[in-house]
């Protein structure tokens, strides 16, 4: 496993999610790291060393984590994707078209609606 995003509905479940899953990989002679929480109560139980080293802090913007090509801003609770614009130059033809869409990473799915829609252009090319 690599990046892992959960979502929990309290601080108590969040330190019970930790414990298990520390315990867990524990066992199978893994260790999770780089934990991140918008709880200061939940990262204050979890250890320093499992603890993300480095957060992404953009000029007046909170703390971001970049993770399964999405980003999360922790104090707002807000996920982003970001998605290259399409040069005003690029001609519109299949190959740009496929290219454009293969460049979009998005494991969740949260926005296969709209690369639904550019590969039924495609089909239409």
């Amino acid at each position: 496993m690599d990046d892992s995003i959960d979502s929990v509905q309290t601080d108590e479940i969040g330190v019970k999610l930790y414990n298990q899953l520390r315990s867990l990989w524990c066992k199978a002679g893994m260790q999770a790291r780089k934990w991140v929480s918008n709880s200061e109560k939940v990262m204050a139980e979890i250890l320093m060393e499992d603890q993300v080293a480095q957060l992404t802090i953009a000029e007046n913007k909170d703390p971001v984590v970049n993770t399964l090509g999405l980003s999360w801003d922790s104090r707002g609770d807000v996920l982003t994707l970001s998605v290259p614009v399409v040069a005003s130059y690029l001609s519109m033809t299949k190959r740009n078209v496929l290219k454009k869409i293969a460049v979009v990473f998005d494991p969740p799915g949260l926005i296969s609606p709209f690369v639904v829609i550019a590969k039924v252009i495609l089909q239409e090319l």
